[in-house]
């Protein structure tokens, strides 16, 4: 009701050329593809979807759809956190800013250190959940850690700015290999593949053994990150998610199991989506669940019309899928 007479015509025609000259979409050659506004269009007016119309797409153009705007966000979702450094860096300059601002990911990821533990933030990236921590007096002191150069210098000048030299280092390392035993109680490692988080613990046993708790954000395998965990002898004590850029963050804070007290295990469900989180039926963890569900019958409606057997195999994982996931949502939702 709200749309011009001009939006309309552009639903409906291609460019200013075709509109001119009155050329419909459908009538245009050099147009390959239904528009989906006169698909949407003509499914109101005949109910007919279009769908005999549309070339098949294949089950490996589907994924790689998906991968390349999985691809597409998180360049997105870096442009974003570029500017927001700037608007940070500006601020500070300007007088404007005394307190370091956190990323809903990141904050989430810094309130669950236990107040009075010395910190090693690994990957620090920037700098910001140690100058975060320190400033509001959670912790004493941190390390702040990065592979790279570059991260670390841009670290260095952040924890200037803020002067906080005498309470927050820097050092180069590869993972923990550079931290020292009982140098810090808590470990951070956020933003980085579960795969790395893995590799980081199990590569420097005996230093992440003498922590006290770690916290951990991966962005993939985290399923993997718990299993690895929970047979490793440590105990997921909590964990949080959040909903930010387009994105789902699940994070954990986990302990060493006292002698003889070890995990009990964990089924399918509680490695994949988090034990914690579904006892406490966390919205945001119940909002994802949802969102599962939707993305996994889209595939299978997109799926529907092919005939090869591995479409059919295909369509058959996604509908265990789709039942498995609604299965936990009558569980605990």
């Amino acid at each position: 009701e709200t749309l011009s007479i001009r939006t309309i015509f552009h639903f409906f025609f291609l460019n200013e050329d075709h509109i001119f000259e009155k050329r419909t979409a459908l009538d245009t050659p050099d147009q390959s593809k239904i528009t989906k506004s006169l698909t949407s269009l003509i499914y109101l007016l005949t109910g007919d979807d279009l769908k005999r119309y549309l070339p098949e797409v294949s089950v490996d153009e589907l994924e790689r759809r998906a991968t390349q705007k999985a691809g597409v966000i998180n360049y997105l979702n870096r442009k974003i956190q570029d500017l927001s450094e700037q608007k940070q860096k500006i601020k500070r300059l300007s007088g404007l800013e005394d307190e370091m601002e956190l990323s809903k990911r990141l904050k989430a990821v810094a309130e669950l250190v236990t107040p009075g533990m010395r910190l090693a933030d690994v990957g620090t990236d920037h700098g910001y959940i140690p100058i975060y921590l320190t400033e509001a007096g959670v912790i004493p002191s941190a390390i702040a850690m990065d592979i790279n150069k570059g991260p670390l210098e841009r670290a260095k000048e952040h924890i200037r700015e803020h002067g906080l030299e005498g309470k927050i280092q820097t050092r180069l390392s590869d993972g923990l290999k550079n931290l020292q035993m009982n140098e810090a109680d808590c470990m951070i490692a956020a933003g980085m593949g579960g795969g790395l988080v893995i590799r980081i613990l199990s590569e420097e046993r005996d230093t992440a053994g003498s922590l006290k708790e770690l916290i951990l954000q991966p962005q993939s395998e985290i399923d993997s990150v718990r299993k690895y965990l929970t047979e490793e002898g440590y105990r997921i004590v909590a964990e949080d998610m959040v909903y930010e850029d387009g994105k789902y963050y699940p994070m954990m804070k986990a302990v060493p199991c006292m002698a003889g007290a070890g995990e009990i295990p964990y089924s399918e469900e509680e490695l994949e989506f988090g034990r914690v989180l579904l006892q406490q039926a966390h919205p945001v963890l119940g909002q994802f669940l949802e969102r599962e569900m939707e993305i996994q019958n889209r595939i299978l409606s997109a799926l529907e019309s092919q005939e090869s057997v591995r479409a059919k195999k295909r369509m058959e994982e996604i509908s265990y899928r789709i039942e498995w996931i609604r299965g936990i949502l009558n569980t605990y939702y």
